[in-house]
């Protein structure tokens, strides 16, 4: 309920454009394993494989980041057909990096 609660909050904030960023240099690979080792902890099931190219330095607000993978990884668990894989792939574009 509490991060129910959180998430709305955000979103006002960001919508108000008051929300504070704190911008820090990380591995986003890293966190994206993070989030993946979290969601299988709580969902014993579901198979999560990770598809990278290469490792990734951001620069980014961690915290948000995280906040969206576990989001993302969430509403894949949620609504994917019992035992099915969920593959998360991270690639370059040019000077972007896509996750999907």
């Amino acid at each position: 309920m509490n991060s129910m609660i959180n998430g709305f909050l955000t979103v006002s904030s960001l919508e108000g454009g008051k929300i504070q960023l704190d911008l820090e240099i990380f591995q986003l690979n890293s966190l994206i394993d993070e989030a993946i080792e979290e969601a299988v902890v709580v969902n014993k099931e579901v198979d999560i494989v990770f598809k990278r190219s290469e490792n990734f330095t951001v620069e980014a607000d961690r915290d948000k980041i995280g906040q969206v993978l576990n989001n993302f990884l969430n509403n894949a668990v949620k609504y994917s057909p019992n035992q099915k894989v969920i593959t998360i792939s991270l690639e370059k574009i040019n000077e972007w990096r896509k996750l999907w």
